[in-house]
């Protein structure tokens, strides 16, 4: 490619700390999901970041978030329009009192 390989390996590799950096992400990411039992006897080179994402337990856990959410968002909404229809009724009983009571002084006068 036009330069050296002193040249590729000064400006092009990435130092080896970051590697090793990303090798001991792995094994902590396994040991906090519990999986670590399953990656015995093998090399960290041999652990793909996919054999450690998400197991389905977790997208349970997660798919039930979500329904309990829209569960309660849809109370909420309920309380919403409950609350709203009482206060367009106490509102309504406002107006006829105030009526009344306007008609009362109408016929005092």
């Amino acid at each position: 490619m036009g330069h050296t390989r002193k040249t590729h390996e000064a400006f092009y590799r990435l130092p080896q700390d970051i590697y090793q950096t990303a090798k001991v992400s792995k094994l902590l990411l396994a040991i906090n999901k519990g999986k670590v039992s399953l990656y015995k006897g093998k090399n960290l080179n041999e652990i793909g970041l996919s054999d450690i994402d998400d197991s389905d337990e977790e997208k349970e856990t997660l798919n039930d978030n979500e329904n309990i959410t829209e569960i309660l968002e849809s109370q909420v909404v309920q309380n919403v329009i409950c609350n709203k229809s009482k206060n367009d009724l106490k509102e309504e009983e406002l107006k006829k009192k105030l009526q009344e009571l306007n008609g009362q002084k109408n016929r005092k006068k």
